[in-house]
């Protein structure tokens, strides 16, 4: 699946909370990066996301493993929402 700069796949995570995983394969970001020769600028994006999902900001939890922006073979955010004992 296409999602703005990014391919991957999603899937249902089990869990307390469940949650969503978006594994990336490909980010236009790293790619026009790489051939602007900024490839180092790669993980400012990384942060726009984590910063995005910090809790002053949304309930919602972002945990990412793995970023291609550093070098590992995808991106694969995990998304959760909060638990019943976070209302």
């Amino acid at each position: 699946s296409l999602a703005f700069n990014a391919e991957g796949t999603l899937e249902r995570l089990e869990g307390d909370p469940p949650g969503v995983l978006f594994t990336v394969h490909r980010c236009r970001f790293v790619e026009l990066l790489d051939a602007a020769d900024a490839r180092p600028l790669a993980p400012l994006f990384c942060e726009v996301d984590a910063a995005f999902f910090r809790p002053a900001y949304t309930p919602i939890r972002l945990e990412r493993p793995s970023t291609l922006a550093a070098g590992g073979p995808i991106c694969d955010f995990r998304f959760r929402a909060p638990g019943p004992s976070a209302e």
